[in-house]
């Protein structure tokens, strides 16, 4: 049997690596596109809350807007009858329907106040009627039929904080100028597709959100919201403004991963949380989809403005990487990975036992060939050798299933013993000890194997906590103090210099880290020392470990090969001294994760460093 036999079972198990591979990057893939599909639903959940709002308020004012007593407003004509100079204009009929509509958005959608404002408007011009600045026609901000702020400089009811207009009237003539330049008569407007404007973020006189004790212009800003009415003339009267809170529309967000944006007027309605749309403020405010995200997009919410408004969501990579089907898929690789390295190793131990029961059996039939040949005399002699090959290849075998099987079946035989009622428990606990100290044997191999698999995926876990140092040392002393007395060894610590009482690190891997190194120095040494030092480094704040002991050593080839998996300096070692051959693998890997490594000096018969 050919030596290139061994490459069958490993090419198998690269074959098998590999499928097991790509079915994790297609688990991974279709829990990618569950993820997007999810997060777009909830992101258009969103976008429907906030078209449903503004076609509320479209709708509500446009109603406002097509009343027969509100086209047939006058500028002065409220002033006229409310003043008994008679005339038409602005009735009651028609302030109750306008008051009616106002309750019913201020109800659903949260609207502060609705102004009927003339086209003429003039908010910094003294009004010569009233000798005060000029105001639009009629208020409605209170949610009570019939009830209404009028604009002839009564008294409304009183409020503990100053409320301003001002900004809103300034902003109003803006859209009304607006409108005169765009639909100057209904003519222009195709049946009912009235045009509505809003524009920059303003102060408003809505304080219910507002707090003497904690003044923030924020929480009293808003959105004006505008469509036109004409009169009966078909000529351009004024319009219809709503105002609505920018705290209302974010009441809409669910979370801080959601921003929507009016890029014409500069509007930007953030949440009130601090989320995603944090680290990704250069694309939320753009607005345009985070390319490093697994999930971020821009949606159009097409509401009836003359600005464009969008949506923009971004979910955070760790609602993905937490879904319950992402980390059945990480699992799930885990697992197939492990298996492919138990097979493998399997066959590659059963190809090296049939090839050398091969060799062993050719040898044998040659030499009783050969004596067969010269002497037939010598027939019984090599019948014994016969014998002694085939106990020796028994041997062999059972020598190197030894140290799987053995452990199991201490495991399986002494559960068996649990299941007997007869035993006393003193016995029970002995078997108990027993199972427990091979299943920890068995688990040991297993974790460091887990260990590996878990630094080559990326998915060791590393937390960054204070570490004392020198109680960090104190426990490793600790710890092996008992290994290194049994071996003859002395177990020192060293500061080379000053270092700081606590670094930022993961306590518990660099502790197996040092563990694993400390471990090994032990082991590899017999009456000698082993000597941990410390010393920082002043311009990188490092701190650098060095486990030194006076061991047997390792040859320049021999350093080449500590840090590969399954591998020990010499394989002798591996009857002499045991282990895994992975303990310095995963060191290096954790030192790594860390943000340091692990570097090795070594001479053989003098010592490692």
């Amino acid at each position: 049997m050919r030596p290139w036999i061994y490459v069958l079972p490993l090419l198998l198990g690269m074959v098998l690596s590999v499928a097991n591979y790509w079915e994790y990057r297609a688990d991974l893939q279709a829990a990618l596109e569950n993820y997007r599909i999810e997060s777009h639903d909830q992101a258009a959940v969103v976008a429907e809350a906030f078209r449903d709002t503004f076609n509320s308020m479209y709708q509500g004012l446009r109603t406002i807007a097509r009343l027969p007593g509100v086209r047939a407003i006058e500028r002065d004509a409220d002033a006229i009858e409310f003043h008994g100079a008679g005339g038409t204009g602005f009735d009651e009929n028609a302030r109750q329907a306008v008051q009616e509509i106002y309750n019913n958005l201020a109800s659903n959608v949260a609207m502060s106040e609705v102004y009927v404002v003339p086209v003429e408007l003039e908010p910094d011009r003294i009004d010569p009627r009233t000798g005060k600045l000029e105001e639009p026609i009629a208020t409605f901000d209170e949610l009570i039929t019939g009830q209404t702020a009028e604009t002839d400089g009564e008294e409304g009811h009183s409020h503990d904080v100053e409320e301003i207009e001002i900004f809103e009237y300034r902003l109003m003539k803006r859209q009304l100028a607006w409108l005169k330049r765009e639909v100057p008569r209904v003519e222009d407007i195709r049946g009912l597709n009235f045009p509505a404007i809003s524009g920059p973020e303003v102060v408003t006189c809505d304080n219910t959100r507002y707090s003497p004790g904690r003044p923030d212009d924020r929480d009293r800003s808003g959105l004006v919201y505008s469509v036109p009415f004409y009169g009966m003339d078909g000529q351009l009267r004024g319009c219809i403004s709503g105002v609505i809170l920018t705290h209302v529309l974010r009441d809409l967000l669910p979370s801080g991963n959601y921003v929507v944006r009016n890029d014409r007027h500069d509007y930007l309605v953030d949440p009130h949380d601090n989320g995603q749309w944090r680290e990704s403020r250069e694309f939320a405010l753009q607005p345009g989809p985070d390319p490093s995200l697994l999930y971020s997009e821009t949606l159009k919410l097409h509401l009836v403005d003359d600005g464009q408004w969008l949506l923009w969501v971004g979910q955070p990579d760790t609602m993905y990487w937490s879904r319950t089907d992402v980390t059945a898929a990480l699992h799930m690789a885990s697992a197939g990975y492990l298996g492919v390295v138990i097979l493998t190793s399997a066959l590659c131990v059963v190809t090296f036992l049939v090839r050398r029961t091969r060799r062993l059996l050719e040898e044998t039939n040659q030499q009783l060939e050969k004596r067969v040949d010269v002497r037939t005399a010598e027939f019984k002699e090599a019948m014994v050798a016969a014998k002694a090959a085939d106990h020796a290849k028994s041997a062999f075998l059972a020598n190197m299933s030894h140290e799987i099987r053995t452990p199991m079946t201490a495991i399986l035989g002494f559960s068996d013993l649990l299941l007997d009622p007869a035993d006393d428990a003193s016995d029970r606990l002995n078997a108990i000890n027993t199972i427990r100290r091979n299943s920890r044997h068995l688990l040991a191999v297993i974790n460091d194997i887990l260990d590996l698999s878990k630094i080559e995926s990326g998915m060791m876990e590393i937390e960054r906590t204070p570490v004392h140092t020198r109680r960090l040392l104190r426990d490793i002393i600790d710890l092996c103090y008992a290994a290194a007395k049994e071996r003859s060894n002395n177990l020192t610590t060293e500061f080379a210099g000053p270092i700081p009482d606590y670094v930022e690190s993961d306590p518990v891997r660099l502790k197996q880290a040092l563990l694993n190194l400390v471990g090994n120095a032990i082991k590899f040494t017999e009456n000698g020392t082993v000597r941990i030092t410390a010393e920082c480094d002043r311009q990188t704040e490092a701190i650098a470990f060095h486990v030194i002991d006076t061991g047997i050593g390792m040859t320049p080839q021999q350093v080449g090969r500590i840090f590969q998996p399954f591998q020990q300096a010499d394989p002798s070692m591996t009857r002499r001294f045991g282990g895994t051959g992975l303990g310095l693998t995963i060191t290096r890997g954790l030192a790594q994760m860390l943000g340091g490594d692990v570097t090795v000096k070594s001479e053989a018969g003098q010592g490692s460093t």
